[in-house]
């Protein structure tokens, strides 16, 4: 659920910032920017199919059927798949190179946002190339039958009955830590998808500080007569 609702997010932030930006992509950029016009229509159609499969990862941690469960399971997967063949496919690599080139070529309103677009783009693009479609659509499928494992485990206060699966998802996280690489700790890459820039060295320094700070708190919560 939370993973749903943070890519629902970062659609929705996404999508403003998307909506503000096409205020400079103007007539005149679509007909001197063939590239760049090539290059949004084909970000567009995997932006859509994000949403199909935000839509399908929603559904299927909220009012999914459970015999529905595992063919649902397998349309994450395959779709999941798919995604990450169009977008990190060399087709679409090309394509972004091309209308990169393009822009800092001619100098057209909305240059500089474009750049900014085209930095971020290369970011992601660089890092999601370095998975195979197959570790993607595994670790979709896993993911997606985990949830509702982990939503039984819990009401049953059964760990185990979750175990097998964690152990998975823990497996397939490390095969992405060694596609993404690493300088010092293995979730420093993955931490990247989430807080670019930041290592599990400055968690740990931010939740120090944070433990420090609860416990003279925590203390004088004990002694208080409020009861909650």
């Amino acid at each position: 659920m939370v993973r749903v609702l943070v890519n629902l997010k970062e659609e929705f932030l996404l999508s403003t910032e998307m909506k503000e930006y096409e205020n400079l992509f103007t007539e005149q950029i679509r007909n001197e920017l063939k590239y760049f016009t090539e290059y949004r229509i084909a970000y567009q159609e995997i932006w859509t199919l994000r949403n199909v499969l935000n839509v399908l990862q929603w559904d299927s941690e909220i009012i999914l059927p459970e015999g529905g469960r595992v063919e649902r399971g397998s349309q994450i997967g395959l779709l999941s798949g798919l995604i990450h063949s169009k977008y990190a496919g060399e087709s679409f690599y090309k394509l972004a190179e091309r209308a990169r080139e393009e822009n800092e070529q001619k100098n057209l309103p909305g240059r500089e946002e474009r750049k900014i677009e085209f930095e971020r783009l290369f970011q992601d693009l660089d890092r999601s190339r370095r998975l195979s479609q197959e570790l993607v659509e595994e670790f979709s499928v896993t993911t997606s039958k985990a949830h509702s494992i982990w939503a039984k485990a819990k009401r049953e206060n059964r760990f185990v009955d979750f175990a097998q699966i964690l152990s998975k998802i823990v497996e397939l996280s490390k095969k992405q830590t060694e596609c993404y690489g690493y300088q010092t700790e293995a979730y420093d890459a993955l931490l990247e998808n989430y807080e670019p820039g930041q290592t599990a060295k400055d968690l740990d320094k931010l939740f120090f500080n944070l433990k420090n700070s609860l416990k003279p708190l925590i203390a004088k919560g004990k002694k208080s007569r409020i009861r909650f």
